[in-house]
């Protein structure tokens, strides 16, 4: 079936043509895939960002790289191509053979589109506080925060789904800084549930969902597991709690002992257990 682009896209794709835009032949010809490739090509030699398109115009980008800056860069310096961007998920990963570059220095100076919905951000071994970048994604809805060096003072007035993706614990202890005033839903990936013992949002008022994600690293005995998750005050805050894949034998063992304490939730759910 042939792209309809709305006309709101179309009058604005005349007004690109009519500056030299390369896309507003793009959005002329919604369906010619190689034009497509071309202009991502010409826009993002770095990064190689897989891009999807709707409606004639970029909906969602994926980024993978180690050159985190030089990416960015990419990103933020495409602003016609970005104008209608929904979705950015961007990965800064390790390179054994050369060091990765810091990308938020470049969301700080220029932002993100204001279209911006859902972000997945991934800064990887970068020592940047992240207090200075919230600012400039007070639109998003959907934040996932991967492994960050400091997660810093998080300010989201819109986000409704948070997950958080750390490795070091201890970043888990700054949510307690956090203003969340529109959060339902938190995703917890903790190699250890002691850890989360002292977590807690007394930003975030409309919070009812907790999730935990799946983890295979069993640091601590399951018992004090159980008992530091079900005490925590982040555990109390949700009326509702979720969990994600193989807990490992000895947590699904003692999940079984703990259904008198589950009860106090509106609902319990477990997806994907181990067989």
């Amino acid at each position: 079936m042939a792209t309809v682009v709305p006309d709101e896209i179309a009058v604005w794709a005349d007004e690109l043509l009519e500056q030299g835009d390369p896309l507003g032949k793009v959005i002329a010809a919604p369906d010619d895939w190689a034009l497509r490739k071309e202009y991502q090509d010409q826009q993002f030699p770095i990064s190689r960002a897989k891009c999807f398109w709707k409606n004639g115009v970029i909906d969602e980008i994926h980024v993978m790289t180690s050159w985190g800056h030089d990416a960015m860069d990419e990103i933020t310096r495409c602003r016609s191509g970005t104008r209608y961007l929904r979705a950015l998920r961007f990965l800064t990963e390790k390179h054994q053979d050369f060091p990765t570059t810091d990308p938020t220095p470049l969301l700080v100076e220029r932002g993100l589109p204001n279209s911006l919905r859902n972000f997945f951000f991934w800064p990887g071994h970068c020592n940047a506080d992240l207090s200075p970048v919230y600012p400039r994604l007070t639109n998003i809805e959907s934040f996932i925060l991967g492994a960050p060096a400091r997660v810093g003072t998080m300010d989201l007035p819109r986000v409704t789904s948070l997950r958080l993706l750390f490795f070091d614990v201890e970043r888990y202890a700054e949510l307690r800084l956090a203003t969340l005033p529109a959060l339902e839903k938190i995703d917890l990936y903790a190699t250890n549930w002691t850890a989360l013992g002292d977590v807690t949002l007394p930003g975030a008022p409309k919070l009812t969902t907790l999730e935990l994600g799946p983890t295979t690293l069993l640091r601590a005995p399951a018992e004090p597991e159980w008992e530091a998750l079900l005490d925590s005050p982040i555990a109390e805050e949700a009326r509702r709690i979720r969990f994600l894949g193989s807990l490992g034998t000895p947590r699904e063992t003692a999940l079984v002992s703990r259904v008198n304490a589950l009860a106090r939730y509106e609902r319990v759910e477990w997806r994907n257990p181990s067989p």
